[in-house]
């Protein structure tokens, strides 16, 4: 009985270490969708964090002390997309369809969250259906990540636009480092 005593402690504090072994790391990136009265739109390129992403250099990563070969998984946890310049504007005039891929050398290259936009909706935000279930390591591991999007444009807005996109992956690592 004390055996089945301690493996009942045992398993009671795994389970309750659960949240202990995973974390977060936010990453955000600029692009602007070029206005019909300024320049003809040439696509949406991201130009800063998502065109080389090494999740081992982020601050959320290194404040754990944890090393690559510590993770197990990453999962996308959300992705948003807002206008921030002009700040507040409604969303849905402006885009059809939003489509964010993750790419590394020697992996294909894989949606991980999609959004069609109702042309009424008033939105200010956009929350992308992320694909929470794919575990992104390997291609974290393969190398720098991209992260790229696919837009259809319901019609080009007047002026420039920029818009951030915002995911959030939920990092699970070894604690015992096995």
């Amino acid at each position: 009985m004390p055996a089945m005593r301690r493996l009942a402690c045992g398993l009671l504090v795994l389970a309750g270490c659960g949240a202990l072994d995973d974390f977060e790391v936010s990453v955000s990136d600029e692009a602007t969708i070029e206005g019909k009265f300024l320049n003809q739109p040439e696509g949406l390129s991201f130009g800063g964090s998502f065109g080389g992403l090494r999740l081992e250099t982020t601050k959320q990563f290194t404040d754990q002390g944890a090393d690559p070969s510590d993770v197990d998984a990453i999962f996308v946890k959300s992705i948003t997309v807002e206008a921030t310049n002009p700040a507040g504007i409604n969303l849905a005039p402006i885009l059809s369809s939003v489509s964010l891929f993750v790419a590394a050398p020697g992996q294909p290259k894989l949606a991980i969250g999609t959004a069609t936009l109702d042309a009424n909706a008033q939105l200010k935000s956009l929350s992308l259906d992320a694909m929470t279930m794919t575990n992104l390591k390997p291609w974290a591991v393969a190398g720098p990540l991209t992260m790229s999007a696919d837009i259809v444009l319901r019609q080009k807005p007047a002026f420039d636009t920029t818009l951030r996109t915002t995911v959030l992956l939920l990092v699970d690592i070894n604690l015992l480092g096995t």
